[in-house]
């Protein structure tokens, strides 16, 4: 069989549509839309070499870190392959009505969060998700990190947990986790808005 060569502008286009839908899809579009059968692992090839193009290393500048982890389609499983990003937060953007953060990535790690840490944890502020796993590498990689959680998590992971503490009433279960919403994302007074805006600036310092 021929060798085919792919052009950098098309190669950007299947690593999209990999990210979004897995080897074997790209692999189905790429040939009913260019009719090439590019193999998937031709395309996973190509995908590790864009990949390692990447620069991962730390700026220095960072104020904050975040190790989030989500999930992406692979095609092996239903719920997708597990991917854990560590991103050093290095100061605001945007607007006052609109504001953002400089973010950059450091470390990717693809599976289950084992992977040690070491050298990719470098400030003392720490916001993840909350897992047991992230939390224990984390303080392996900096054992004076700070650790603050993710607000938006609290009240899907305590969905799980009241399930195991016996309340197996799914609506039982939903008004004690709006409950929660209520205190997290209600509308809040002053006082409150100057503890969350302190709390907030100090992450960034």
């Amino acid at each position: 069989k021929p060798r085919v060569r792919i052009l950098d502008e098309a190669l950007q286009k299947m690593i999209a549509v990999v990210t979004e839908n897995g080897y074997l899809t790209t692999r189905m579009i790429t040939k009913l839309f260019s009719k090439i059968d590019y193999s998937e692992k031709s395309l996973q090839k190509k995908v590790k070499e864009k990949a390692s193009e990447l620069n991962l290393e730390s700026s220095g500048k960072a104020k904050a870190s975040i190790y989030d982890g989500t999930k992406v389609n692979t095609g092996k499983t239903k719920r997708g392959e597990g991917i854990n990003i560590v991103m050093e937060i290095e100061g605001r953007c945007g607007t006052e009505k609109r504001p953002g953060l400089n973010m950059r990535i450091i470390n990717v790690q693809v599976g289950k969060a084992e992977e040690s840490l070491k050298g990719k944890i470098n400030t003392d502020k720490v916001l993840c998700d909350g897992e047991r796993g992230q939390k224990r590498l984390i303080k392996e990689a900096n054992p004076n990190a700070v650790i603050y959680r993710c607000h938006w998590h609290i009240p899907r992971t305590l969905g799980h947990y009241l399930y195991l503490d016996g309340i197996h009433i799914k609506q039982e279960r939903a008004k004690i986790i709006n409950k929660i919403k209520s205190i997290i994302y209600g509308k809040e007074t002053y006082v409150l808005q100057k503890i969350r805006m302190k709390t907030y600036e100090n992450i960034l310092r």
